[in-house]
């Protein structure tokens, strides 16, 4: 069978699936790492997925490929996949379940970007600290599958620190929850925490529970040129020494390697 042949056929498969409606033939910018997908779909709770796995079309030999797609602001990261049928979009899944602003904890579903979510909890001057290189398009989801280092880190600590609870939906089918809703949650081992910087590769999460922080009354970025390794350190030293120390530390090198030149502070 052709490569066009089994496209249509998993077009038609899947559309008799979840309904046509909520299929989309997949176009060139669709493609991850070179390799094209034959289909999108946004995904718009945990109750479909459940049902897409559970499915016939998820019974056959091979499994379909699938990607999950979030903002796609990391969607480079790692090695290209051998191959690709299927990428669920994660976008029609951004709605807030429940905001406590006085236990200062939110649950989200996992395709609301960061800057949508703090835009809200703004409302109460309360932000959720995750680090991203492009908030507009960064989903809660995406982040937290990825879970990659940043600035914040050193103030707020990792993206798991955040993390009070998660939906996930595994390969079977099956939705789990781990955590809950409250800041003190002692109910055995902390199992969610796995998901966080899994990238996907154990479930999908549809649904996070976070702890929110109180936002700045004013935040200022400072950054400072050192002309050796020495002094930079030195002034490092310095700083963590101070009372007052910033919630976000960058230390950065110049275009020949040799010479730090990037620290930046945010002041609480």
């Amino acid at each position: 069978m052709s490569a066009t042949a089994r496209h249509s056929d998993f077009l038609a498969a899947l559309s008799s699936t979840v309904g046509s409606a909520h299929v989309r033939a997949a176009g060139s910018d669709d493609s991850i790492g070179g390799v094209a997908p034959s289909a999108c779909i946004g995904v718009r709770s945990a109750e479909e997925l459940r049902e897409l796995f559970a499915s016939p079309l998820f019974s056959r030999r091979p499994k379909p490929a699938v990607v999950v797609r979030g903002g796609a602001t990391m969607i480079e990261v790692g090695n290209p996949p051998g191959r690709l049928d299927l990428v669920l979009e994660t976008g029609p899944m951004s709605e807030i379940r429940e905001y406590r602003p006085e236990d200062m904890t939110v649950t989200v579903q996992a395709g609301l970007s960061l800057n949508g979510l703090n835009r809200i909890l703004a409302e109460h001057d309360q932000r959720v600290v995750l680090d991203s290189r492009d908030p507009a398009r960064a989903s809660i989801g995406g982040l937290l599958a990825c879970d990659r280092p940043g600035s914040f880190g050193y103030g707020y600590g990792a993206a798991r620190d955040r993390v009070l609870g998660l939906e996930v939906v595994d390969g079977r089918g099956r939705k789990l929850r781990f955590g809950g809703r409250v800041v003190k949650n002692v109910a055995g081992y902390d199992v969610g925490k796995l998901f966080v910087g899994s990238y996907g590769t154990l479930g999908i999460i549809t649904e996070a529970t976070l702890r929110t922080h109180p936002r700045p009354q004013r935040s200022e970025t400072v950054t400072f040129l050192f002309h050796s390794i020495g002094s930079a350190k030195r002034f490092r030293s310095a700083l963590l020494a101070c009372s007052m120390q910033p919630v976000s530390f960058d230390l950065g090198l110049t275009a020949d390697g040799e010479t730090p030149n990037n620290c930046n502070g945010d002041s609480p």
